[in-house]
Parts: C-alpha cells; sequence; structure tokens
C-alpha cells in the first residue's frame, strides 16, 4: 500500500475513533500531510512530577508519523508513529523517561491501525496495560508492581470504543468471470 494511501487511512481510523468516543476524544489538530495529529483525552491517568506521579484528568496527546513508517529498521523492527503526551509525561513502565514517548513492544505489526495504535496508549494511561518484561521507566515499573493495585483504585476506569476493522484501504470491483 503507498504510504499516502496509508496515511490517508489511518487518518480515517483515528477520526472514527474520537468520533466513536465524544465523550473523552476530541481530535484537536490534524497536519495537512497527515504526519502530525494531537488528541485531547479526558481521562484519569497518573503524570510524572519530580518525586512521583499525580493524577491529572486534561491530557493532550501527540501523534508523530516518522519517515520510514511501517518498514522495517536495521534491527528488522517496523518503524511505528510515535505517541507522547504533552507536557508532564505519563508515569508508567512503559513510557521512556526520557522524551515522555510511548514504548510499544516489539510484537508491533502494520496491520495494526493508528486508531488502534492510540487506543494502546490510553490503555497504558489508565493503568490496563503493563509490560513488566521490557520496562522503558524502571521507576515506575517498580511503584507499579509494588502499589499497582493502590494507583489503579485512583483512576477512574474508562472504556473507549475501538471500531473493528484495521486499516481500509480502497479495493477494485472486478467483472465476474463466465
Amino acid at each position: 500500500m503507498p504510504l499516502l494511501e496509508r496515511l490517508k487511512a489511518d487518518d480515517l481510523s483515528l477520526q472514527t475513533l474520537v468520533a466513536a468516543n465524544p465523550d473523552h476524544l476530541q481530535l484537536a489538530y490534524r497536519a495537512p500531510d497527515l504526519r502530525r495529529f494531537s488528541v485531547d483525552a479526558r481521562m484519569d491517568a497518573p503524570v510524572a512530577t519530580g518525586s512521583g506521579y499525580r493524577i491529572m484528568r486534561d491530557h493532550t496527546l501527540v501523534i508523530e508519523i516518522p519517515d520510514g513508517y511501517l518498514s522495517r529498521d536495521a534491527g528488522g523492527l517496523f518503524t511505528k508513529s510515535k505517541i507522547k503526551r504533552q507536557g508532564q509525561r505519563v508515569f508508567h513502565p512503559n513510557v521512556w523517561p526520557v522524551d515522555g514517548a510511548f514504548c510499544f513492544d516489539s510484537q508491533f505489526h502494520p496491520a495494526k491501525s493508528l486508531a488502534e495504535q492510540v487506543w494502546t496508549a490510553f490503555e497504558l494511561m489508565q493503568g490496563r496495560k503493563v509490560n513488566h518484561e521490557s520496562p522503558a521507566d524502571w521507576e515506575a515499573d517498580y511503584l507499579y508492581l509494588n502499589k499497582g493495585e493502590e494507583l489503579l483504585r485512583e483512576i477512574t476506569a474508562v472504556r473507549l470504543l475501538l471500531p473493528r476493522g484495521g486499516v481500509r484501504i480502497s479495493t477494485l470491483t472486478l467483472p465476474m468471470l463466465t
């Protein structure tokens, strides 16, 4: 699939995710070249502070589509979108402390739409997904392992609807052979 067609499909998937969750999500920005988006979210999530975290309700996620999107890098992994919270980073074992970007597992596959990638970020924000096997933030991982249940009690869970179907591409209708 050509990159522009994929970017259009990802844009549509993100618009569909936002439309299915109007109480919690709003598409705040979409770049004309479809390589940068921002989504405003209303949901509880731990945000890093100097000495730990605090629960915040309002967040803006910035989504960047890098060069080489969906192609394999030198290590054989697919290049995926970069998603991070604007401002203070999310306090989570699978968020890089250096730049605040969400660390998705190495099992990422191009069949995942941009909406599915963003939905996964929201699942991480709400503490429903944690990969302790490969933490990006060791301090957050230690806290989640020792006080994770306490942290989760501070979060009012939000279940987002994720329209299924993956990335849609245009198709040609071929005539029936007789």
